[in-house]
């Protein structure tokens, strides 16, 4: 089954190693500040970039972790974790609707989308919606019920034309206090078709 969203000519989508470890903390801090500081501004930013973690190298060992690549140069990235796996606990801490910290319902049998970020250079060209159908098909062939992920507020508009809805706003309070808002979203997966 090939991405509905193909990629650009030239790019390719493959599983990250520890290699990639750089080049990615380098697209994620290049679109926080690209992109996200249009929503949260300088110093919230700045919090996330300094106290948020933007490497998960148990995905990237786990082989549930991709990268698009042109040449060398990541364009994007995004990976996933089963929920309820220590991999998939988000840093910080979220706090419901009255400022108090609360813990996220996810279902059993969910995906977690984990770490998703495109560099500013190359938003508009479909990747963050390829990398989304493509752990989206891992996460049915792993008879996973549903896809969960936590989205900033500049990503929610991709997620809502990919089929996730909003279930939840949360502010997730970072180690100096600085807090930014983050929406739980939800997309029922199909299941997968008999072999």
């Amino acid at each position: 089954m090939t991405c509905a969203c193909p990629l650009a000519p030239g790019f390719t989508l493959r599983a990250a190693t520890a290699a990639d470890a750089d080049a990615i903390r380098y697209v994620h801090l290049a679109s926080l500040w690209g992109i996200g500081v249009s929503a949260y501004g300088p110093a919230v930013i700045d919090s996330i970039a300094r106290h948020y973690p933007t490497v998960d190298m148990t995905l990237i060992a786990g082989g549930t972790y991709y990268v698009i690549e042109r040449s060398g140069e990541l364009a994007a990235c995004a990976g996933w974790i089963r929920a309820g796996t220590q991999s998939g606990k988000q840093p910080g801490v979220m706090l419901d609707c009255h400022g108090q910290p609360a813990r996220p319902a996810v279902p059993s049998d969910a995906m977690l989308v984990r770490a998703m970020f495109v560099h500013p250079k190359w938003t508009r060209r479909g990747f963050g919606r390829h990398l989304l159908e493509h752990v989206e098909r891992e996460g049915r062939q792993a008879d996973c019920g549903c896809s969960t992920l936590f989205a900033t507020l500049t990503g929610v508009p991709l997620y809502e034309a990919a089929g996730y809805r909003a279930v939840a706003r949360w502010d997730v309070r970072l180690a100096d206090n600085a807090t930014f808002a983050a929406i739980q979203m939800q997309k029922e997966l199909a299941m997968r078709a008999a072999a």
